[in-house]
């Protein structure tokens, strides 16, 4: 009887003991699970409403276990198989590459659990709150280094739209606030919440009715945050749809291409001139000009009936203002000094003349992406490149019926390392050579050169403030990076430079893989983050168009399918006009946060390291 008295009420303990977990299946199973649950989250699973409970058993691991050093290689290896699930498709890129990837980007799993234990016993933080602002912490700096980071399927992504006509839910609205981090932070406090009841006692022990003072205010905080953000999205969904509302539209078409990879990197002249055939086919059925016959250079090149309705030309009545085309589309540099460079009559002089005719037959400008060639020499008949650059060109139509390449050009900023550049051995002539001998898949050097400065293309429209659309222009994967796309949209003042993003794209390196609707996903935090449409011209899919809620629109489809098809679509776009939070104060919050953080991680582990040896 005495032994039976002598045992709590369980309301008064926690489910789980803090420390008292010592099995290895159940440091795997919830290592795994965790890491399984958050990959169905993401595109291709698909289902993001996991992401808010993906966090919770590993959350409940922090606090439970009480194998410290299982725990961590647990978590680096579930880090290291989720990391390869979600970056498979690096591998036709770089196999070596990928490994190389996940093997570092896994640290991070092990890294946040350690540190919440940490606050968790010596400065007694709920994980309500440890645990978003590590986590955060963390995607915060993984998104900003080594080699300008790799801020992909941050936990908040989820959240975001992935599928034509989808709209973008309350809760991802916050974005706007301080950034795609925010979203992060209010997913992430749901498994913090949840490992604190689990691994708590409900009521302040010897009392029946008071409850646990660090648990009610972990659950009465989560509320009030959850709460707001949800309020905060549903107004200003209203907002945003009606500064639309009354902002200035215009016509824009995204053209899709789908050229195979292969084809662009080693392909034959009668390849080359195929495909370029095929893309100035797809820009005609863009303008609306289908009935044009000729290809040869300075004509307007013929569009066969097949290649017209699978464009479906039927659903652009008028002429739109601007079309988009992918990135590196033209087949070569169309900067005036390298094609200069080239025999009169040679191909590359065809093409850039057919580009002009096309352009002059409408009255449509065209972004187009493609090289740049800059500081050549010929020696030895041999043409020597000193510049090469990744390049947004506009062209409009020009009063002699011919296109005319406008002065300015975007060329990229943000380098894909390893891609467009090779980090830490760019000025290093003998560690390039054996990477390029013993990791890279191709024998040559790749490097691009950086563009200095975002530019602003301005196209006359006379229904626009100033009588001018501002387009800037981010290249392949720079809509993944807030700091740039902030900067390219916003000036140094805040003040709004830009109307419309256009991003140009190649995902042919990827095609037929999950990376396409994430990088769909992706892009469409960069228009909640900045409340700016976002036109998509990706070479394989997926194009489309995004509004300043960030849903998705309406994209390029072929027979229900977005993916390895080409075609047009068009949409009415208006202006973006709003100036968010995230537009005045950028990452500062954030940046606060993370050495916040940082300090009361070396806190709890300095207390952690005093009380050890304080033990006699």
């Amino acid at each position: 009887m005495a032994m039976m008295m002598s045992i709590p009420h369980a309301p008064d303990h926690p489910i789980l003991t803090p420390g008292g977990l010592r099995s290895v299946p159940a440091h795997v199973l919830l290592s795994a699970g965790s890491v399984a649950m958050l990959a169905a989250a993401f595109p291709e699973g698909a289902v993001p409403v996991l992401a808010w409970v993906a966090l919770i058993p590993v959350a409940v691991l922090a606090v439970a276990s009480a194998r410290p050093v299982l725990m961590a290689v647990c978590a680096y290896l579930a880090g290291v198989a989720w990391w390869g699930v979600m970056v498979h498709w690096m591998v036709p890129v770089t196999g070596i590459g990928m490994v190389l990837l996940c093997l570092s980007q896994a640290v991070y799993l092990p890294a946040t659990l350690l540190l919440v234990r940490a606050m968790h016993r010596h400065l007694h933080l709920p994980v309500t709150l440890a645990l978003p602002l590590v986590w955060t912490s963390f995607e915060w700096l993984r998104g900003a280094w080594p080699a300008g980071g790799f801020a992909w399927f941050y936990l908040g992504h989820t959240q975001a739209p992935a599928e034509a006509g989808q709209p973008a839910g309350w809760i991802v609205q916050s974005a706007d606030l301080f950034g795609e981090w925010t979203v992060t932070f209010l997913v992430a406090i749901v498994a913090g919440l949840a490992a604190d009841v689990l691994t708590r006692p409900w009521r302040r022990p010897g009392s029946r009715l008071a409850p646990d003072g660090l648990l009610a205010g972990a659950a009465v905080g989560a509320v009030v945050v959850l709460g707001g953000a949800l309020i905060y999205g549903q107004q200003r969904l209203a907002t945003v749809e009606r500064a639309a509302a009354a902002a200035p539209t215009a016509e824009f078409a995204a053209v899709q291409t789908n050229i195979p990879q292969d084809n662009m990197y080693t392909p034959s002249p009668e390849e080359v001139a195929h495909h370029w055939q095929r893309t100035l086919n797809l820009l005609l059925t863009a303008a609306g000009a289908t009935d044009h016959t000729g290809a040869a250079p300075g004509a307007a090149p013929r569009v066969a009936p097949a290649e017209a309705a699978a464009s479906d030309s039927s659903s652009n009545p008028r002429p739109p203002h601007v079309i988009v085309l992918p990135e590196s589309i033209a087949p070569g540099p169309l900067n005036r000094e390298a094609i200069s460079a080239f025999t009169p009559g040679s191909f590359f002089h065809q093409a850039a003349g057919d580009l002009e005719a096309v352009v002059g037959h409408g009255d449509t400008a065209v972004l187009i992406g493609a090289s740049a060639w800059e500081n050549l020499q010929s020696e030895n008949d041999r043409l020597e490149i000193g510049d090469r650059y990744n390049t947004v060109y506009l062209y409009e139509p020009g009063p002699d019926g011919h296109g005319r390449q406008d002065a300015q050009r975007y060329d990229k900023i943000h380098r894909v390392p390893f891609g467009e550049y090779l980090p830490w051995v760019e000025h290093w002539p003998w560690l390039k050579d054996i990477f390029f001998r013993y990791i890279s898949p191709w024998d040559f050097d790749y490097s691009i050169t950086p563009g200095r400065e975002p530019v602003v293309f301005e196209i006359e429209h006379e229904q626009w403030p100033d009588g001018h659309m501002r387009i800037v222009a981010p290249i392949c994967f720079e809509d993944a990076v807030a700091r740039l796309t902030r900067r390219m949209v916003f000036d140094d003042a805040n003040q709004r430079r830009a109307d419309v993003m256009a991003n140009l794209t190649n995902d042919g390196w990827f095609a037929g893989t999950s990376q396409q609707r994430q990088h769909l996903q992706l892009a469409t935090l960069r228009s909640i983050e900045l409340r700016t449409p976002m036109v998509r011209s990706v070479n394989t899919g997926i194009s489309g168009f995004i509004d300043a809620t960030g849903g998705i629109r309406q994209v390029v489809e072929v027979e229900g399918e977005s993916r390895q098809v080409e075609g047009v679509a068009t949409e009415t776009v208006a202006a973006g006009t709003l100036t968010p939070l995230f537009a005045r104060v950028g990452q500062g919050p954030v940046v606060a946060m993370v050495m916040a953080t940082g300090l009361l991680s070396l806190v709890a582990v300095g207390l952690a390291w005093w009380r050890r040896t304080e033990r006699p």
